[in-house]
């Protein structure tokens, strides 16, 4: 052996091995920070911090890798690496809030258990360092009460770390989805031969949507065995009339939740479609007397539902549902040994002696306080975990079903009950669920309006050589992330009445749905306006109207008809029809239509208003003086090429059809026009809604969700599962 080689590759190690040691105190601390950055966080990604979060989440991962890595390959050694090495397995585990950042995570289940096997083998090598080889070393391990506390964390901190990966696997495993699939299609098919399924109303009284279904039994699907929706309202829950209805909604959206599931997996919906399932929608969800209140319990219903979705797929809180006493067990456990392991650590620190590492660092006081602290934060982490559990919608779904089984007076519905009774654990709650299921925005854009800016990054002109042109998309790109572009509205309860009261108007008629023909008709103004349905894809149809509604509103704020306030069907087509443009400009993956044709469309017409205005202000003088120098334009197109058939093309842009037919809308009374515009855009949602984008949805749901989806799985539920 070449010891001048050896010393100079111990030679960073010789210099400063404290150091060492204090830079893995900084990554365990640092790891454990991120955990609860995930615990704090994970509730409101739905809202913001989605930047935070992914950091949070992503380095969480090579950080603790490293620092195991670091401690088991390093000559320098420290008695309290076990400990450490412990609080980072701990860590690993991430919090039940947040499981997975993305759907595509879900799919690396495998190489989750991979690392947790590697975790595995590293705590087993740190672990050495209590054994010295030495008989009174010996002694000490099997006396030291710290090791024993120690591999029983060990052993927890295995299961937190297992549930991940049981959750991960859980999202594509479909065999859940595939057994409510095929207990939806008995249904249908018992009811097909019962007279009740002849019967023209419907009651959530009997409504045999699952609840809870015993997947692990060998019939699953047993009636006997099973919860439906029928069971937990015919429960009276101790008479307690804001319980029973709390109740009575969250399991609702949990059996909502398992339906709409099955379209992730891409699975039969055999209830779709029948006159019964669209009379669930609009008597069981959307009852007549809820209109007052803009149908606000249905849409609540919904948001809870999609919030079951995110939890399956981005959380752990499916698997503790399915896990739910082990789970609470550990967390007793957990508390207990880590408490014990603190005590132990500051009245009888670790000191045994090993003769194996080649540089040893003693434990200073300060190691052991710092230890202690990060000991005391998770136990205050474990128990907030606990609770945010206890409190949440699938405890509730739980403590539900206790009640059908006659289980209620059990050890953890008790607790359930106990937590709702208790206002500093409500209120904690709800200061850490603050900002609600999402984010109850509708996004805003104009292809005329004030979102131009955004459009340059994509469509502007190339500048010179290729780098020029790529400095200029760099600057773009920053002053992006610099400033904001994209304008949210909260979504108002008028648009909600609008559109349901389009789908009862759907239900009445049947047929297929329509693409805002239907609207046009039923205000007389069909003959007027329908060439701009026709012979066009849905895309440009949007956009001729989207152009057409800015143009009237450009107008009603441009002197033409000073003093009017905006009245309801002028909000609602107007935060419409910006919010089609935003679906067609940033999110185009949720509509049926290819989204690549969909952008280079947008992309097209929002160059030509470019052109257009020319950087001039979007008023109703310079909208109309654009059309009036495409007429004049085209007049001369036709006296230059009218010998040539081939060459002459008589079809306006987008942009012109648009501003033309704002210009004939404008003609017509006010009152009526907008009301023809918010019904148009109400029945265009409800048009673009239907697709097979599941997981695009889903994805979204992350982000915040969209108001689309909630459209799209109101439709699910009512049997709408495309436009035909």
């Amino acid at each position: 052996m070449n010891m001048t080689k050896a010393l100079e590759a111990l030679s960073p190690y010789l210099e400063n091995p404290r150091q060492i040691v204090i830079r893995s105190e900084a990554f365990v601390v640092a790891a454990a920070a991120m955990l609860f950055l995930q615990l704090m966080l994970g509730p409101w990604r739905r809202r913001f911090v989605q930047g935070t979060l992914w950091v949070a989440y992503t380095a969480s991962f090579p950080l603790i890798t490293y620092t195991l890595g670091q401690m088991v390959t390093s000559p320098v050694k420290n008695m309290l690496y076990p400990v450490w090495a412990v609080i980072l397995f701990w860590a690993a585990g991430c919090a039940n809030a947040l499981m997975a950042y993305s759907i595509e995570d879900n799919r690396r289940w495998k190489r989750y258990l991979f690392e947790l096997l590697q975790y595995m083998v590293y705590l087993s090598v740190i672990f050495k360092l209590f054994n010295a080889g030495h008989p009174f070393a010996e002694r000490m391990v099997s006396t030291h009460p710290i090791v024993f506390t120690l591999s029983l964390l060990t052993c927890m901190a295995f299961w937190a770390n297992l549930y991940r990966v049981v959750a991960g696997w859980m999202v594509t495993n479909s065999t859940p989805s595939k057994l409510v699939a095929d207990y939806m299609r008995a249904q249908v098919q018992a009811n097909t031969r019962s007279r009740a399924a002849q019967e023209e109303t419907f009651t959530m009284s009997g409504c045999k949507y699952l609840v809870q279904h015993p997947f692990m039994e060998d019939n699953p699907c047993d009636d006997h065995r099973a919860i439906t929706i029928e069971a937990i309202w015919g429960m009276p829950f101790d008479g307690d009339s804001l319980l029973e209805k709390q109740l009575r909604d969250v399991c609702l959206s949990f059996a909502l939740s398992h339906l709409l599931r099955r379209r992730y997996f891409g699975l039969d919906c055999a209830e779709a479609g029948l006159p019964k399932t669209l009379l669930f929608a609009l008597d069981g969800l959307l009852p007549e007397e809820d209109q007052v209140n803009h149908y606000s319990g249905a849409f609540h219903v919904i948001e809870v539902e999609l919030g079951f979705l995110y939890d399956s797929l981005f959380t752990k809180y499916a698997t503790l549902f399915l896990l739910e006493s082990i789970f609470l067990m550990l967390v007793i456990f957990k508390l207990i040994c880590a408490s014990v392991c603190g005590v132990v650590l500051i009245a009888y620190p670790p000191t045994v002696k090993t003769p194996d590492p080649i540089i040893e660092v003693g434990t200073r006081r300060v190691d052991v306080t710092v230890t202690v602290l990060i000991v005391g934060a998770l136990l205050v982490f474990e128990l907030l975990e606990a609770i945010l559990y206890l409190t949440s919608d699938w405890a509730t779904v739980s403590l539900a079903c206790s009640y059908t089984r006659g289980d209620q007076g059990k050890p953890i519905p008790s607790i359930i009950l106990f937590l709702r009774r208790f206002k500093f654990v409500n209120i904690l709650s709800r200061r850490i669920n603050l900002f609600g299921y999402w984010q109850n925005k509708m996004g805003q854009s104009s292809v005329i309006g004030h979102n131009l800016f955004v459009h340059r990054l994509y469509v502007g002109h190339m500048r010179g050589d290729l780098v020029s042109s790529a400095l200029h998309q760099a600057y773009n790109l920053i002053c992006l992330m610099i400033f904001p572009v994209k304008n949210f509205v909260a979504v108002p309860d008028l648009v909600k009445t609008y559109i349901v009261s389009c789908l009862r108007i759907y239900g009445t008629d049947g047929g297929s749905l329509a693409n805002g023909i239907a609207s046009l008709q039923r205000n007389g103004v069909l003959g007027d306006f329908s060439s701009t349905l026709e012979k066009d894809s849905q895309i440009k149809v949007m956009l001729i109207w989207h152009i057409a509604t800015e143009y009237c509103n450009i107008a009603i704020f441009n002197g033409a008809e000073e003093g009017l306030h905006q009245s309801d069907a002028q909000q609602v087509a107007t935060t419409l029809s910006k919010y089609c443009a935003y679906l067609m400009y940033f999110i185009p993956e949720l509509l049926a239509e290819n989204s690549t044709d969909t952008l280079f469309i947008v992309h097209n017409v929002v160059k030509e208003v470019q052109n257009a205005l020319g950087g001039d202000k979007p008023t109703k003088d310079r909208l109309l003086r654009i059309i009036q120098d495409s007429e004049s334009s085209r007049r001369n197109q036709d006296q230059t090429v009218a010998q040539d058939s081939t060459t002459n093309n008589n079809e306006d842009s987008i942009l012109i059809r648009g501003l033309k037919l704002g210009r004939d809308l404008e003609a017509k009374d006010v009152d009526l026009r907008w009301k023809v515009m918010a019904e148009f855009w109400a029945e265009t949602i409800i048009y673009i809604a239907p697709s097979d984008k599941a997981a695009e949805h889903m994805e979204r749901l992350a982000q915040g969700g969209e108001f689309l989806t909630h459209v799209w799985a109101l439709l699910n539920h009512a049997g709408i599962l495309n436009r035909d």
